[in-house]
Protein backbone atom coordinates (compact mmCIF):
# COMPACT_ATOMS: atom_id res chain seq x y z
CA UNK A 1 0.00 0.00 0.00
CA UNK A 2 1.56 3.51 -1.32
CA UNK A 3 2.02 5.64 2.07
CA UNK A 4 0.62 9.37 1.91
CA UNK A 5 1.94 11.70 -0.73
CA UNK A 6 5.11 14.05 -0.16
CA UNK A 7 4.65 17.86 -0.55
CA UNK A 8 6.05 17.75 -3.74
CA UNK A 9 3.35 14.96 -5.25
CA UNK A 10 0.82 16.14 -3.48
CA UNK A 11 1.33 19.87 -5.43
CA UNK A 12 2.04 18.27 -8.70
CA UNK A 13 -0.97 15.66 -8.58
CA UNK A 14 -3.57 18.58 -7.82
CA UNK A 15 -1.87 20.98 -9.78
CA UNK A 16 -2.44 18.26 -12.96
CA UNK A 17 -5.75 17.33 -11.26
CA UNK A 18 -7.05 20.76 -11.91
CA UNK A 19 -5.58 21.09 -15.04
CA UNK A 20 -7.19 18.06 -17.02
CA UNK A 21 -10.49 18.02 -15.30
CA UNK A 22 -12.49 19.22 -18.56
CA UNK A 23 -15.94 19.55 -17.22
CA UNK A 24 -15.45 22.05 -14.55
CA UNK A 25 -13.16 23.70 -16.99
CA UNK A 26 -15.92 23.86 -19.21
CA UNK A 27 -18.70 24.62 -17.11
CA UNK A 28 -16.85 27.76 -15.68
CA UNK A 29 -16.39 28.87 -19.34
CA UNK A 30 -14.93 32.65 -18.53
CA UNK A 31 -16.00 32.89 -14.77
CA UNK A 32 -12.72 32.59 -13.39
CA UNK A 33 -11.55 35.95 -15.00
CA UNK A 34 -14.26 37.93 -14.65
CA UNK A 35 -13.49 39.64 -11.61
CA UNK A 36 -10.52 40.97 -13.39
CA UNK A 37 -12.72 41.66 -16.58
CA UNK A 38 -15.07 43.23 -14.20
CA UNK A 39 -12.07 45.69 -12.70
CA UNK A 40 -11.06 46.61 -15.95
CA UNK A 41 -14.24 48.11 -16.89
CA UNK A 42 -14.83 49.43 -13.67
CA UNK A 43 -11.88 52.77 -15.08
CA UNK A 44 -13.28 55.56 -15.70
CA UNK A 45 -9.87 57.69 -15.70
CA UNK A 46 -6.29 57.45 -16.84
CA UNK A 47 -4.77 57.49 -12.84
CA UNK A 48 -6.36 54.16 -12.13
CA UNK A 49 -4.13 52.11 -15.13
CA UNK A 50 -1.36 52.35 -12.49
CA UNK A 51 -3.19 50.10 -10.09
CA UNK A 52 -4.86 48.18 -12.45
CA UNK A 53 -1.66 46.98 -13.80
CA UNK A 54 -0.51 46.03 -10.61
CA UNK A 55 -3.71 44.06 -9.54
CA UNK A 56 -3.09 42.13 -13.08
CA UNK A 57 0.44 41.61 -12.46
CA UNK A 58 -0.14 40.00 -9.51
CA UNK A 59 -1.98 37.33 -11.33
CA UNK A 60 1.06 37.24 -13.51
CA UNK A 61 -0.75 38.98 -16.51
CA UNK A 62 1.38 41.90 -17.74
CA UNK A 63 -0.39 44.77 -19.47
CA UNK A 64 1.90 46.76 -21.36
CA UNK A 65 5.31 45.89 -20.13
CA UNK A 66 6.78 42.53 -18.66
CA UNK A 67 10.09 42.24 -15.97
CA UNK A 68 12.31 39.92 -14.38
CA UNK A 69 15.22 40.03 -11.73
CA UNK A 70 18.60 39.19 -13.12
CA UNK A 71 22.19 40.29 -12.13
CA UNK A 72 23.14 43.65 -12.27
CA UNK A 73 25.33 44.44 -15.19
CA UNK A 74 27.08 47.23 -13.30
CA UNK A 75 27.67 44.69 -10.14
CA UNK A 76 26.96 41.00 -10.33
CA UNK A 77 27.01 40.68 -6.89
CA UNK A 78 23.35 41.86 -6.73
CA UNK A 79 20.34 41.88 -8.40
CA UNK A 80 18.52 44.29 -10.78
CA UNK A 81 14.83 44.65 -12.07
CA UNK A 82 14.66 44.72 -15.44
CA UNK A 83 11.39 45.98 -17.29
CA UNK A 84 10.87 45.13 -20.62
CA UNK A 85 8.66 46.58 -23.72
CA UNK A 86 5.31 44.31 -24.09
CA UNK A 87 1.56 44.48 -24.92
CA UNK A 88 2.10 43.11 -28.46
CA UNK A 89 -0.08 39.98 -29.63
CA UNK A 90 1.74 39.33 -32.55
CA UNK A 91 5.26 37.95 -32.45
CA UNK A 92 7.39 41.59 -32.70
CA UNK A 93 7.23 44.88 -33.77
CA UNK A 94 7.79 43.98 -37.67
CA UNK A 95 4.68 42.04 -37.80
CA UNK A 96 2.59 45.11 -37.01
CA UNK A 97 5.01 47.32 -39.93
CA UNK A 98 5.39 45.05 -42.84
CA UNK A 99 3.18 45.51 -45.82
CA UNK A 100 3.45 42.53 -48.23
CA UNK A 101 0.80 40.59 -48.85
CA UNK A 102 0.95 37.41 -46.46
CA UNK A 103 2.12 40.17 -43.22
CA UNK A 104 -1.27 41.83 -44.35
CA UNK A 105 -3.24 38.89 -44.20
CA UNK A 106 -1.86 37.31 -41.08
CA UNK A 107 -2.54 41.02 -39.39
CA UNK A 108 -6.07 40.27 -40.75
CA UNK A 109 -6.23 36.79 -39.41
CA UNK A 110 -5.12 38.00 -35.97
CA UNK A 111 -7.92 40.93 -36.11
CA UNK A 112 -10.25 37.74 -36.83
CA UNK A 113 -9.06 35.74 -33.24
CA UNK A 114 -9.09 38.97 -31.70
CA UNK A 115 -12.45 38.97 -32.62
CA UNK A 116 -13.36 35.65 -31.76
CA UNK A 117 -12.10 35.67 -28.32
CA UNK A 118 -14.12 38.70 -27.46
CA UNK A 119 -17.48 36.89 -28.86
CA UNK A 120 -16.34 34.24 -26.14
CA UNK A 121 -16.97 36.95 -23.82
CA UNK A 122 -20.35 38.01 -25.08
CA UNK A 123 -19.04 41.96 -26.28
CA UNK A 124 -21.70 42.75 -28.07
CA UNK A 125 -19.45 44.21 -31.02
CA UNK A 126 -16.36 41.91 -31.10
CA UNK A 127 -15.29 43.37 -34.47
CA UNK A 128 -15.33 46.64 -33.34
CA UNK A 129 -13.21 45.92 -30.19
CA UNK A 130 -10.75 43.92 -32.32
CA UNK A 131 -10.11 46.91 -34.65
CA UNK A 132 -9.36 48.71 -31.39
CA UNK A 133 -6.58 46.16 -30.28
CA UNK A 134 -4.96 45.85 -33.76
CA UNK A 135 -4.91 50.04 -33.86
CA UNK A 136 -3.69 50.37 -30.46
CA UNK A 137 -1.30 47.45 -30.72
CA UNK A 138 0.28 48.66 -33.77
CA UNK A 139 0.81 52.08 -31.67
CA UNK A 140 3.08 50.31 -29.14
CA UNK A 141 4.70 48.44 -32.05
CA UNK A 142 5.69 51.62 -33.46
CA UNK A 143 7.32 52.79 -30.32
CA UNK A 144 9.26 48.99 -29.93
CA UNK A 145 13.08 48.02 -30.83
CA UNK A 146 13.04 45.10 -32.89
CA UNK A 147 14.27 41.55 -32.66
CA UNK A 148 17.57 42.78 -33.74
CA UNK A 149 17.41 45.99 -31.87
CA UNK A 150 16.65 44.27 -28.29
CA UNK A 151 19.89 42.42 -29.25
CA UNK A 152 22.27 45.55 -28.98
CA UNK A 153 23.13 45.76 -25.42
CA UNK A 154 24.58 49.71 -25.58
CA UNK A 155 20.52 50.35 -26.69
CA UNK A 156 18.70 48.42 -24.02
CA UNK A 157 20.94 48.80 -20.89
CA UNK A 158 19.09 52.24 -19.50
CA UNK A 159 19.64 52.48 -15.41
CA UNK A 160 16.72 54.52 -14.28
CA UNK A 161 16.66 56.18 -10.94
CA UNK A 162 13.56 56.81 -9.32
CA UNK A 163 13.09 60.51 -10.13
CA UNK A 164 14.29 59.71 -13.60
CA UNK A 165 10.81 56.56 -13.75
CA UNK A 166 8.34 59.30 -12.51
CA UNK A 167 8.98 61.87 -15.34
CA UNK A 168 9.27 59.45 -17.95
CA UNK A 169 6.05 57.74 -17.14
CA UNK A 170 4.35 59.79 -14.58
CA UNK A 171 0.50 58.70 -15.48
CA UNK A 172 1.71 54.82 -15.86
CA UNK A 173 3.74 55.52 -12.35
CA UNK A 174 6.26 52.86 -12.38
CA UNK A 175 7.83 54.49 -9.04
CA UNK A 176 4.10 53.57 -7.92
CA UNK A 177 3.92 50.31 -9.39
CA UNK A 178 7.08 49.17 -8.04
CA UNK A 179 6.03 50.56 -4.12
CA UNK A 180 2.90 48.50 -4.39
CA UNK A 181 4.78 45.54 -4.35
CA UNK A 182 6.80 46.30 -1.65
CA UNK A 183 10.14 47.42 -4.18
CA UNK A 184 12.61 49.90 -2.76
CA UNK A 185 15.68 50.33 -4.87
CA UNK A 186 17.65 53.03 -6.39
CA UNK A 187 17.24 52.70 -10.10
CA UNK A 188 16.24 49.90 -12.70
CA UNK A 189 16.63 48.80 -16.10
CA UNK A 190 14.29 49.75 -18.91
CA UNK A 191 15.19 48.23 -22.38
CA UNK A 192 13.48 50.73 -24.16
CA UNK A 193 12.47 54.14 -22.18
CA UNK A 194 11.09 55.41 -25.18
CA UNK A 195 8.59 53.17 -25.19
CA UNK A 196 7.42 53.36 -21.34
CA UNK A 197 6.96 57.30 -22.81
CA UNK A 198 5.00 56.22 -25.17
CA UNK A 199 2.66 53.90 -23.11
CA UNK A 200 2.60 56.82 -20.72
CA UNK A 201 1.19 58.95 -23.54
CA UNK A 202 -1.23 56.80 -24.48
CA UNK A 203 -3.00 56.80 -21.29
CA UNK A 204 -3.73 59.81 -21.28
CA UNK A 205 -4.33 60.63 -25.44
CA UNK A 206 -6.45 57.52 -26.27
CA UNK A 207 -10.21 57.21 -24.97
CA UNK A 208 -10.84 55.59 -21.89
CA UNK A 209 -13.21 53.03 -23.49
CA UNK A 210 -10.19 51.69 -25.89
CA UNK A 211 -7.62 51.60 -23.37
CA UNK A 212 -10.64 49.00 -21.54
CA UNK A 213 -10.68 47.21 -24.45
CA UNK A 214 -7.03 46.62 -24.86
CA UNK A 215 -6.75 45.67 -21.28
CA UNK A 216 -9.46 43.37 -21.06
CA UNK A 217 -7.64 41.83 -24.36
CA UNK A 218 -4.13 41.08 -22.62
CA UNK A 219 -6.57 39.60 -19.79
CA UNK A 220 -7.72 36.75 -21.88
CA UNK A 221 -4.06 35.99 -24.12
CA UNK A 222 -2.67 34.99 -21.03
CA UNK A 223 -5.62 33.17 -19.74
CA UNK A 224 -7.09 31.98 -22.76
CA UNK A 225 -5.31 28.39 -23.02
CA UNK A 226 -6.04 27.66 -19.76
CA UNK A 227 -9.85 28.68 -19.84
CA UNK A 228 -12.68 26.66 -21.76
CA UNK A 229 -12.64 24.63 -24.96
CA UNK A 230 -13.89 27.78 -26.93
CA UNK A 231 -11.00 30.34 -25.42
CA UNK A 232 -8.20 27.53 -25.84
CA UNK A 233 -8.82 26.42 -29.32
CA UNK A 234 -9.63 29.80 -30.36
CA UNK A 235 -5.94 30.23 -29.08
CA UNK A 236 -4.44 27.83 -30.82
CA UNK A 237 -6.40 27.91 -34.08
CA UNK A 238 -4.40 31.69 -34.16
CA UNK A 239 -1.24 30.94 -32.63
CA UNK A 240 -0.30 27.31 -33.53
CA UNK A 241 -1.91 27.01 -36.71
CA UNK A 242 -2.10 30.21 -38.35
CA UNK A 243 1.36 31.83 -36.71
CA UNK A 244 3.13 28.12 -36.05
CA UNK A 245 1.79 25.80 -38.72
CA UNK A 246 0.82 23.56 -36.23
CA UNK A 247 -1.87 21.33 -37.84
CA UNK A 248 -3.52 19.36 -34.41
CA UNK A 249 -3.44 20.48 -30.92
CA UNK A 250 -1.87 18.47 -27.97
CA UNK A 251 -4.00 16.55 -25.63
CA UNK A 252 -4.74 18.45 -22.28
CA UNK A 253 -2.54 16.45 -20.23
CA UNK A 254 0.33 17.06 -22.17
CA UNK A 255 -0.44 21.09 -22.46
CA UNK A 256 -0.58 20.63 -18.70
CA UNK A 257 2.28 18.98 -18.05
CA UNK A 258 3.98 21.54 -20.65
CA UNK A 259 1.97 24.79 -18.60
CA UNK A 260 3.70 22.97 -14.99
CA UNK A 261 6.86 23.04 -16.11
CA UNK A 262 6.46 26.74 -16.49
CA UNK A 263 4.68 27.26 -13.18
CA UNK A 264 6.10 24.98 -10.61
CA UNK A 265 8.99 23.68 -12.83
CA UNK A 266 11.28 22.37 -9.76
CA UNK A 267 8.51 20.25 -8.71
CA UNK A 268 7.95 18.34 -11.16
CA UNK A 269 11.73 18.31 -11.91
CA UNK A 270 12.40 16.65 -8.87
CA UNK A 271 10.17 13.88 -9.92
CA UNK A 272 11.36 13.50 -13.47
CA UNK A 273 15.08 13.81 -12.53
CA UNK A 274 14.41 10.95 -9.39
CA UNK A 275 13.95 8.47 -12.51
CA UNK A 276 15.95 9.94 -15.50
CA UNK A 277 19.10 11.09 -14.53
CA UNK A 278 20.93 8.51 -12.05
CA UNK A 279 24.22 9.72 -10.64
CA UNK A 280 26.24 7.68 -12.73
CA UNK A 281 25.16 9.66 -16.11
CA UNK A 282 26.21 13.21 -14.05
CA UNK A 283 29.49 12.01 -13.43
CA UNK A 284 29.95 10.96 -16.80
CA UNK A 285 28.55 14.72 -18.74
CA UNK A 286 31.04 15.75 -15.55
CA UNK A 287 33.39 14.43 -18.01
CA UNK A 288 32.50 15.66 -21.03
CA UNK A 289 32.27 19.71 -19.82
CA UNK A 290 35.83 19.25 -18.71
CA UNK A 291 36.93 18.52 -22.21
CA UNK A 292 34.94 20.82 -23.73
CA UNK A 293 36.00 23.36 -21.47
CA UNK A 294 39.79 22.39 -21.85
CA UNK A 295 39.53 22.17 -25.29
CA UNK A 296 37.87 26.31 -25.85
CA UNK A 297 40.78 27.26 -23.52
CA UNK A 298 43.35 25.60 -26.40
CA UNK A 299 41.09 26.91 -28.79
CA UNK A 300 41.77 30.54 -27.55
CA UNK A 301 45.66 30.05 -26.66
CA UNK A 302 45.91 28.84 -30.47
CA UNK A 303 44.13 31.53 -32.14
CA UNK A 304 46.33 33.43 -34.75
CA UNK A 305 44.17 36.52 -35.37
CA UNK A 306 44.14 36.99 -31.47
CA UNK A 307 46.70 39.15 -29.44
CA UNK A 308 48.32 37.71 -26.20
CA UNK A 309 46.44 40.50 -24.21
CA UNK A 310 42.74 39.71 -25.26
CA UNK A 311 43.75 35.81 -24.87
CA UNK A 312 44.39 36.47 -21.44
CA UNK A 313 41.61 38.19 -20.78
CA UNK A 314 39.34 35.35 -22.47
CA UNK A 315 41.18 32.49 -21.02
CA UNK A 316 40.39 34.08 -17.46
CA UNK A 317 36.90 34.73 -18.14
CA UNK A 318 36.67 31.09 -19.40
CA UNK A 319 38.62 29.49 -15.92
CA UNK A 320 35.91 31.57 -13.97
CA UNK A 321 32.71 29.74 -15.66
CA UNK A 322 30.59 28.24 -13.48
CA UNK A 323 28.91 24.88 -14.52
CA UNK A 324 25.60 23.33 -13.69
CA UNK A 325 24.94 19.82 -14.73
CA UNK A 326 21.71 17.67 -13.97
CA UNK A 327 19.68 19.02 -11.26
CA UNK A 328 20.19 22.02 -8.42
CA UNK A 329 22.08 21.30 -4.96
CA UNK A 330 18.65 22.56 -3.26
CA UNK A 331 15.90 22.73 -4.77
CA UNK A 332 13.28 25.45 -4.82
CA UNK A 333 11.03 26.38 -2.12
CA UNK A 334 7.45 26.99 -2.89
CA UNK A 335 6.16 27.37 0.39
CA UNK A 336 3.42 29.88 0.24
CA UNK A 337 2.17 29.27 -3.12
CA UNK A 338 -1.71 27.62 -2.89
CA UNK A 339 -1.66 24.92 -5.37
CA UNK A 340 -5.65 22.86 -5.24
CA UNK A 341 -8.04 21.28 -7.51
CA UNK A 342 -10.20 24.00 -7.79
CA UNK A 343 -10.07 26.15 -11.26
CA UNK A 344 -7.20 25.43 -13.47
CA UNK A 345 -6.56 29.26 -14.49
CA UNK A 346 -6.50 30.13 -11.10
CA UNK A 347 -3.71 28.00 -10.31
CA UNK A 348 -1.77 29.43 -13.22
CA UNK A 349 -2.63 32.73 -12.00
CA UNK A 350 -0.97 32.00 -8.60
CA UNK A 351 1.54 30.40 -9.73
CA UNK A 352 2.62 33.30 -12.00
CA UNK A 353 2.11 35.98 -9.29
CA UNK A 354 4.08 34.20 -6.75
CA UNK A 355 6.94 33.85 -9.23
CA UNK A 356 7.15 37.46 -9.45
CA UNK A 357 7.01 38.20 -6.20
CA UNK A 358 10.15 35.59 -5.26
CA UNK A 359 11.65 37.43 -7.69
CA UNK A 360 11.21 40.80 -6.06
CA UNK A 361 12.13 39.79 -3.14
CA UNK A 362 15.77 38.81 -3.65
CA UNK A 363 16.36 42.46 -5.03
CA UNK A 364 17.41 43.44 -1.48
CA UNK A 365 19.54 40.25 -1.20
CA UNK A 366 23.07 38.77 -2.76
CA UNK A 367 22.75 37.09 -5.83
CA UNK A 368 22.26 33.69 -5.31
CA UNK A 369 24.51 31.68 -7.71
CA UNK A 370 23.19 28.37 -6.80
CA UNK A 371 19.87 29.07 -8.65
CA UNK A 372 18.45 27.50 -12.16
CA UNK A 373 16.82 29.95 -14.32
CA UNK A 374 14.98 26.24 -16.41
CA UNK A 375 13.59 23.54 -15.07
CA UNK A 376 15.94 20.81 -14.95
CA UNK A 377 13.53 18.49 -16.65
CA UNK A 378 13.21 21.18 -19.43
CA UNK A 379 14.80 19.50 -22.83
CA UNK A 380 17.18 22.63 -23.59
CA UNK A 381 19.93 24.45 -21.80
CA UNK A 382 21.88 27.84 -21.61
CA UNK A 383 24.75 30.44 -21.01
CA UNK A 384 23.92 33.38 -18.53
CA UNK A 385 26.46 36.24 -19.51
CA UNK A 386 25.37 38.08 -16.29
CA UNK A 387 26.60 35.11 -14.37
CA UNK A 388 28.75 33.40 -16.62
CA UNK A 389 27.76 30.28 -16.38
CA UNK A 390 26.55 27.19 -18.25
CA UNK A 391 23.91 24.80 -16.98
CA UNK A 392 22.47 21.77 -18.68
CA UNK A 393 19.68 20.42 -17.27
CA UNK A 394 18.81 16.48 -17.17
CA UNK A 395 16.11 16.56 -19.30
CA UNK A 396 18.39 17.35 -22.60
CA UNK A 397 20.98 15.05 -20.70
CA UNK A 398 18.72 12.12 -22.46
CA UNK A 399 19.08 10.38 -25.96
CA UNK A 400 19.49 11.45 -28.76
CA UNK A 401 21.75 14.15 -27.56
CA UNK A 402 23.34 12.28 -24.70
CA UNK A 403 23.21 8.24 -23.78
CA UNK A 404 25.00 7.57 -20.18
CA UNK A 405 26.32 4.48 -21.51
CA UNK A 406 26.78 5.28 -25.06
CA UNK A 407 29.67 5.79 -28.01
CA UNK A 408 31.73 8.43 -26.85
CA UNK A 409 32.00 10.03 -30.64
CA UNK A 410 28.31 9.75 -30.80
CA UNK A 411 27.86 11.65 -27.42
CA UNK A 412 30.76 14.53 -28.24
CA UNK A 413 29.02 15.17 -31.77
CA UNK A 414 25.61 15.37 -29.69
CA UNK A 415 25.69 16.47 -26.18
CA UNK A 416 29.38 17.60 -26.86
CA UNK A 417 28.66 20.25 -29.65
CA UNK A 418 25.63 21.35 -27.46
CA UNK A 419 27.85 21.85 -24.25
CA UNK A 420 30.55 23.63 -26.93
CA UNK A 421 27.35 25.89 -28.24
CA UNK A 422 27.18 27.02 -24.54
CA UNK A 423 30.42 28.05 -24.04
CA UNK A 424 30.67 29.75 -27.09
CA UNK A 425 28.02 31.72 -26.00
CA UNK A 426 30.51 33.60 -23.46
CA UNK A 427 32.32 34.81 -26.43
CA UNK A 428 29.79 35.29 -29.11
CA UNK A 429 29.09 39.01 -30.42
CA UNK A 430 27.01 39.73 -27.14
CA UNK A 431 28.33 37.40 -24.72
CA UNK A 432 31.70 38.98 -25.47
CA UNK A 433 30.69 42.42 -24.03
CA UNK A 434 30.27 40.77 -20.56
CA UNK A 435 33.70 40.21 -18.30
CA UNK A 436 34.39 37.35 -16.09
CA UNK A 437 32.39 38.78 -13.75
CA UNK A 438 29.41 39.08 -15.70
CA UNK A 439 29.79 43.18 -16.14
CA UNK A 440 29.38 45.18 -19.30
CA UNK A 441 32.70 45.91 -20.24
CA UNK A 442 34.89 45.86 -23.24
CA UNK A 443 37.85 43.76 -22.53
CA UNK A 444 38.73 43.56 -26.02
CA UNK A 445 42.18 45.49 -27.58
CA UNK A 446 40.47 47.84 -30.55
CA UNK A 447 42.44 45.26 -32.76
CA UNK A 448 41.31 42.29 -31.85
CA UNK A 449 37.79 43.72 -31.92
CA UNK A 450 37.80 44.74 -35.13
CA UNK A 451 38.90 41.19 -36.43
CA UNK A 452 36.69 39.76 -34.38
CA UNK A 453 33.81 41.72 -35.83
CA UNK A 454 34.94 40.81 -39.66
CA UNK A 455 34.72 37.15 -38.86
CA UNK A 456 31.20 37.46 -37.36
CA UNK A 457 30.19 39.65 -40.47
CA UNK A 458 31.15 36.98 -42.61
CA UNK A 459 29.07 34.56 -40.82
CA UNK A 460 26.14 36.83 -40.61
CA UNK A 461 26.34 37.55 -44.53
CA UNK A 462 26.36 33.46 -44.80
CA UNK A 463 23.32 33.27 -43.43
CA UNK A 464 21.37 36.22 -44.66
CA UNK A 465 21.89 34.35 -47.79
CA UNK A 466 19.67 30.87 -46.88
CA UNK A 467 16.59 31.55 -48.39
CA UNK A 468 13.43 29.80 -46.71
CA UNK A 469 10.85 30.33 -49.34
CA UNK A 470 11.70 32.71 -51.92
CA UNK A 471 12.04 36.38 -50.79
CA UNK A 472 12.23 35.43 -47.41
CA UNK A 473 15.70 34.57 -45.73
CA UNK A 474 17.21 33.60 -42.41
CA UNK A 475 18.14 37.44 -40.71
CA UNK A 476 21.88 36.90 -39.94
CA UNK A 477 21.67 39.88 -37.75
CA UNK A 478 19.23 38.66 -35.69
CA UNK A 479 20.13 34.89 -35.53
CA UNK A 480 24.51 36.02 -35.35
CA UNK A 481 25.13 34.81 -31.68
CA UNK A 482 23.55 31.23 -31.88
CA UNK A 483 25.27 30.50 -35.30
CA UNK A 484 28.68 31.70 -34.25
CA UNK A 485 27.89 29.33 -30.99
CA UNK A 486 27.00 26.60 -33.28
CA UNK A 487 29.98 26.90 -35.41
CA UNK A 488 32.58 27.45 -32.31
CA UNK A 489 30.68 24.45 -30.46
CA UNK A 490 31.14 21.95 -32.92
CA UNK A 491 34.98 23.14 -33.75
CA UNK A 492 35.20 23.13 -29.66
CA UNK A 493 33.42 19.54 -29.20
CA UNK A 494 35.78 18.36 -32.20
CA UNK A 495 38.61 18.94 -30.72
CA UNK A 496 37.73 17.81 -27.20
CA UNK A 497 37.12 14.44 -28.68
CA UNK A 498 40.29 13.98 -30.32
CA UNK A 499 41.95 15.04 -27.07
CA UNK A 500 39.55 12.51 -25.04
CA UNK A 501 40.99 9.87 -27.66
CA UNK A 502 44.34 10.69 -27.21
CA UNK A 503 44.27 10.78 -23.24
CA UNK A 504 42.67 7.11 -23.71
CA UNK A 505 39.23 8.79 -21.74
CA UNK A 506 37.48 7.96 -25.32
CA UNK A 507 37.50 5.20 -27.57
CA UNK A 508 37.54 5.55 -31.57
CA UNK A 509 36.65 2.39 -33.40
CA UNK A 510 35.20 1.81 -36.23
CA UNK A 511 31.36 0.78 -35.73
CA UNK A 512 29.17 -0.91 -38.43
CA UNK A 513 31.46 0.40 -41.04
CA UNK A 514 31.11 4.12 -39.93
CA UNK A 515 34.66 5.84 -38.33
CA UNK A 516 34.47 7.34 -34.94
CA UNK A 517 34.34 11.04 -37.15
CA UNK A 518 31.95 9.87 -38.94
CA UNK A 519 30.01 8.57 -36.29
CA UNK A 520 30.52 12.10 -34.64
CA UNK A 521 29.10 13.97 -37.30
CA UNK A 522 25.81 11.56 -37.79
CA UNK A 523 25.38 12.17 -34.10
CA UNK A 524 25.83 16.08 -34.60
CA UNK A 525 22.87 16.09 -37.73
CA UNK A 526 20.59 13.91 -35.51
CA UNK A 527 20.22 16.27 -33.03
CA UNK A 528 18.75 18.63 -36.02
CA UNK A 529 16.15 16.21 -36.81
CA UNK A 530 13.06 18.37 -37.32
CA UNK A 531 9.74 18.46 -39.39
CA UNK A 532 8.85 22.14 -39.97
CA UNK A 533 5.37 23.57 -41.65
CA UNK A 534 6.32 26.56 -43.86
CA UNK A 535 4.50 28.77 -41.46
CA UNK A 536 6.39 27.60 -38.30
CA UNK A 537 9.58 28.75 -40.82
CA UNK A 538 7.80 31.82 -41.34
CA UNK A 539 7.79 32.71 -38.01
CA UNK A 540 11.28 31.62 -36.74
CA UNK A 541 12.88 33.17 -39.27
CA UNK A 542 10.97 36.95 -38.62
CA UNK A 543 10.67 36.62 -34.86
CA UNK A 544 13.55 33.71 -33.68
CA UNK A 545 17.15 34.50 -32.48
CA UNK A 546 17.96 30.83 -33.59
CA UNK A 547 18.30 29.67 -37.36
CA UNK A 548 15.85 26.74 -38.84
CA UNK A 549 17.30 24.00 -37.94
CA UNK A 550 18.56 22.71 -41.16
CA UNK A 551 20.96 25.76 -41.55
CA UNK A 552 21.86 24.93 -38.01
CA UNK A 553 23.43 21.78 -39.13
CA UNK A 554 24.34 22.36 -42.39
CA UNK A 555 25.46 26.08 -41.70
CA UNK A 556 28.13 25.27 -39.43
CA UNK A 557 30.04 21.96 -41.47
CA UNK A 558 29.67 23.99 -44.56
CA UNK A 559 32.35 25.98 -42.86
CA UNK A 560 34.74 22.59 -41.58
CA UNK A 561 37.61 21.31 -43.34
CA UNK A 562 37.47 18.55 -40.87
CA UNK A 563 33.47 17.17 -41.36
CA UNK A 564 34.98 17.18 -45.35
CA UNK A 565 37.62 15.24 -44.65
CA UNK A 566 35.78 12.86 -42.60
CA UNK A 567 33.71 11.60 -45.60
CA UNK A 568 36.14 12.23 -48.22
CA UNK A 569 34.01 15.11 -49.91
CA UNK A 570 35.96 17.70 -52.08
CA UNK A 571 35.36 21.17 -52.34
CA UNK A 572 32.77 21.20 -55.62
CA UNK A 573 30.48 19.59 -53.25
CA UNK A 574 27.52 21.86 -52.61
CA UNK A 575 26.72 21.63 -48.84
CA UNK A 576 30.33 23.44 -48.38
CA UNK A 577 31.35 26.80 -48.50
CA UNK A 578 34.17 27.68 -51.14
CA UNK A 579 37.36 27.39 -49.32
CA UNK A 580 37.64 31.62 -49.66
CA UNK A 581 34.37 31.88 -48.16
CA UNK A 582 34.87 29.83 -44.96
CA UNK A 583 34.91 31.51 -41.70
CA UNK A 584 36.67 30.36 -38.04
CA UNK A 585 35.90 32.55 -35.00
CA UNK A 586 36.68 29.92 -31.75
Amino acid sequence: MAGPASDVEQMVGDYYSSGIDEDAIEAAGADPIRPLLDRVAAVVNADEWSDVIVELRQQGIGAFFGGYVMPDFEDSTRYLLFLTQGGLGLPEKEYYTRDDERSVALREQYEQHVAAQFANLGWDDPAAAAATVLRLETRLADASYTAVELRDIDRTMNRQTMDELAALAPTLDLVGFLSAFDVDVPSINLDNPGFFGEVDAMLTSEPIGDLRTLVSWYVVRATAGSLSDAFADESFAFYGKALGGQQEQKPRWKRVVGAMGGDIGEQLSQLFTAVAFPPEAKDRCDGLVRHLVDAMGESIRSLDWMGEETKQEALGKLEAFGVKIGYPDEWRDYSGLEIDRGPYVLNRARAAGFEWRRQLARLDQPVDTSEWHMAPHIVNAYYSPLENEIVFPAGILQPPFFYAEGDDAVNFGAIGAIIGHEITHGFDDKGSQFDAEGHVRDWWTTEDREEFDRRAKVVEEQFDGYEVEEGLTVNGALTLGENIADLGGLNIAYRAFKNAVADGSATADEVDGYTADQRFFLAFGSTWRQNASDEYLRLIVQSDVHSPARFRCNGPLGNLPIFADAWGLDDAVPMLRSPEDRVAIW
